[in-house]
């Protein structure tokens, strides 16, 4: 029996907060952009531009911290920038209607956390793991109710030949539910007959965790969620066949020094991804390190993580 982990983290030098601000607000004026040209609709209030206005203000004030500012909209600002870049980036030539309407749903609502709106944020993360597949040549489709009759239904499809599978992505925003989004992704998968797996991005878990325990946090919440599909030396568990790989990520996390004018930011990111599979060889254990493969190289290919075997 087999369960291979593949480990990613990378860590950004330091810089200077006004400088990495100015650079990620030209950035996302050039996002906005684009995705105003692409048929996606951005409007004043949305968090998209309110997060421009706040990267502004970053470069021309050094503030950064949440206690220079108050709330921690200067760090979702800085992460909803990084993002958007790498997701229209590898967005299609051809609009793709049900793609633009995750675009509009992901730019939308407040940029300070809202318990009460976690969409905005969720759809980030899904349209991350779709920017990973489109990087490696990969199409990334956006399933249909007419297609899935009404019932559930994966985030995200994708094909490798004659297979199909399909890609849940949640995003939990406390430690204690992480397992159970993991279950529903099984279930969503499971349900219309797929074979594919979960990401799990907990970033918004993380919140207060010292960045040098951060690693190992995302490495205990892997190791449970793929407890919940795959036992090594056992195989899988009753009824999570159909689970061929497992991940948990955070998106970047950040270290400050300095808390006046020009504070001096780390940008660190980090994952793990496991395929699942009865035996080295086998079909499906192919199909799960395919998969496996495909979403770290192209996390890595957006500038999000860099490789090391585990």
């Amino acid at each position: 029996m087999d369960r291979r982990v593949k480990e990613s983290k990378v860590a950004v030098p330091v810089r200077p907060i006004r400088e990495l601000a100015a650079e990620a607000a030209g950035d996302l004026k050039q996002t906005i952009a684009r995705l105003t040209n692409w048929g996606v609709r951005v409007p004043a209030a949305s968090r998209a531009r309110t997060a421009l206005e706040v990267l502004e203000h970053v470069a021309s004030s050094g503030q950064f911290t949440s206690e220079q500012r108050g709330d921690d909209t200067a760090i979702r600002a800085l992460q909803l920038s990084m993002d958007l870049r790498a997701i229209t980036d590898s967005l299609p030539t051809d609009l793709v209607a049900e793609l633009r309407r995750d675009l509009e749903k992901c730019v939308a609502g407040k940029l300070a956390f809202d318990p009460d709106d976690l969409e905005p944020s969720q759809f980030q993360s899904q349209l991350i793991i779709r920017a990973a597949f489109a990087k490696m040549g990969v199409v990334p489709l956006v399933p249909t109710k007419a297609e899935f009759s009404g019932g559930k239904r994966p985030d995200i499809l994708v094909e490798n030949g004659v297979s199909r599978y399909g890609i849940e992505v949640k995003r939990p925003t406390k430690a204690s539910t992480v397992l159970s989004n993991a279950a529903r992704a099984s279930t969503q998968i499971g349900e219309p007959g797929l074979k594919g797996g979960v990401i799990l991005d907990v970033t918004d878990c993380l919140l207060g965790i010292p960045p040098t325990e951060v690693d190992d946090v995302v490495l205990k919440h892997y190791e449970q969620t793929s407890a919940l599909f795959f036992e090594n030396g056992v195989g899988f568990k009753p009824g999570q066949s159909h689970m061929l790989f497992a991940g948990v990520l955070a998106r970047p996390m950040w270290t400050v020094s300095g808390v006046k004018g020009d504070a001096m930011v780390a940008v660190h990111s980090t994952s793990a991804i496991g395929a699942f599979g009865t035996r080295p060889g086998t079909l499906d254990f192919r199909r799960a390190t395919w998969l496996r493969e495909t979403i770290n190289d192209g996390l890595n290919q957006i500038g999000f993580t860099s490789v090391e075997e585990a």
